[in-house]
């Protein structure tokens, strides 16, 4: 008798287990399929400049596609047949609230007349641009470009430097003229370039050409520094999911140029 009863306790424990685990999977299965349908209800619901930027986040761009993006974009600007309104509108605004997904991080110094959004011809949630002094490194850089790198969703890292950059001619200034201080910041961010300034004239650079030899000879320097200072940007560059590439903006004619390696 204890036998048969406990034979149709574990039948009934049976019975309400799989309906358990029915009741959990069937709904689930179903927000699911709705959750497909109200995003395709509302793709098609999308403008057509906003259907393409949600295709490209549903297939984020290679490291070269992206540098292509790039190119593309700064020939926009310097044509003057920018597209900016097209990132920049409340629809594009009220997606982003759930997330950014840029397709590249653009790392730059602080000079007014060098805006990325602009050069690129991107909007907003394209790209994340970090811009200091230099550009030179230090920690909110190396965590700025981490965090991006942890979301997984961006390939590509460009270091740019530009024409009549005041951080260079700062050092250049140091080294040719020793002991004319301006400030202990100046002269930290300085005394990072001082080295590309060497280089420069060990290499015999022409004094009219003395300040864009300086600036591409630090943005290799910087370039290098990255891989060396983060595990995680070298893992990511190692496995062929990060880029890193330099280029130099021209201020008067707004046309940015990949460096040669």
């Amino acid at each position: 008798m204890r036998t048969d009863n406990n034979r149709i306790f574990l039948i009934a424990l049976a019975v309400l287990v799989g309906g358990f685990l029915l009741f959990m999977i069937l709904p689930g299965s179903g927000c699911s399929k709705k959750k497909d349908a109200q995003t395709t209800a509302n793709k098609d619901k999308m403008s057509p400049a906003m259907r393409t930027y949600f295709e490209r986040i549903e297939n984020p761009p290679t490291p070269d596609k992206a540098m292509e993006i790039l190119r593309i974009g700064n020939q926009r600007y310097v044509q003057m047949k920018s597209n900016y309104a097209l990132g920049n509108n409340i629809e594009r605004r009220s997606f982003l609230k759930d997330g950014q997904w840029p397709y590249a991080i653009i790392l730059t110094s602080c000079d007014s007349r060098i805006i990325p959004e602009y050069l690129f011809d991107a909007g907003l949630g394209d790209l994340v641009v970090i811009r200091v002094a230099g550009p030179v490194l230090g920690t909110s850089v190396f965590s700025a470009i981490e965090n991006v790198l942890l979301e997984g969703r961006c390939h590509l890292l460009v270091i740019m430097g530009h024409e009549d950059n005041i951080a260079i001619k700062q050092a250049i200034k140091a080294v040719e003229h020793p002991g004319s201080s301006e400030s202990f910041w100046i002269d930290s961010v300085g005394h990072k370039i001082i080295p590309s300034v060497l280089n420069a004239k060990k290499n015999r650079s022409e004094n009219s050409r003395m300040e864009e030899a300086v600036s591409r000879l630090n943005i290799e320097a910087v370039m290098a520094e990255l891989k060396a200072g983060s595990k995680l940007i070298q893992r990511h560059v190692d496995s062929n999911k990060l880029k890193l590439i330099g280029a130099y903006a021209k201020i008067h004619s707004g046309k940015v140029g990949q460096l040669k390696k």
